[in-house]
């Protein structure tokens, strides 16, 4: 179980960090369009073949969407983050 436990830590920082430029990308795209939905989506099959791979059940599944939801939430606040500082610099003399 202790093994387990350190593959779904490794996965699931592993999946935050990949949904960090799916959400980056995420933030200037018009909500429920095609993009908006491929950029949620996308990172999926990679991810269920990383959990089938590292021998994960689906007890795992409900840890890695929440770890998938924060790194996409992560890359839209990164990507506003940026956006309001550029905003900001512009407007210097």
């Amino acid at each position: 179980m202790i093994d387990a436990t350190y593959k779904l830590l490794a996965l699931n920082i592993f999946v935050s960090v990949l949904n960090l430029p799916f959400g980056w990308y995420r933030y200037n795209t018009k909500k429920f369009s095609l993009k908006w939905m491929l950029s949620l989506h996308a990172p999926i099959p990679l991810v269920f073949v990383l959990r089938r791979a590292l021998g994960l059940g689906l007890w795992a599944i409900p840890f890695l969407v929440l770890f998938d939801i924060l790194g996409q939430i992560g890359g839209s606040k990164l990507r506003a983050r940026f956006s309001k500082q550029d905003n900001n610099d512009s407007r210097k003399p």
